[in-house]
């Protein structure tokens, strides 16, 4: 992780262009996530019986979907 931080606040470093397959590929991993997320959300207030679902529901949900992921590569 610390080499990515590195390379994220070294700004003499010319970064490649994302080619348009990597740039689809990234936004149909960030809808799936997103989608993902939204069903999460949506199953936790039928649940409990709420009637919408809350900023902070969809935020605890986004970072908890995450959360794994960012542990294993640490």
């Amino acid at each position: 992780m610390a080499v990515q931080q590195e390379a994220l606040l070294d700004f003499e470093n010319e970064l490649l262009p994302l080619t348009s397959k990597v740039v689809e590929a990234l936004k149909d991993s960030l809808d799936f996530y997103t989608l993902a997320a939204l069903k999460v959300a949506d199953n936790s207030v039928r649940i409990n019986n709420q009637r919408f679902i809350e900023v902070k529901n969809i935020n605890s949900v986004w970072h908890g979907l995450g959360g794994s992921a960012q542990s294993e590569n640490s």
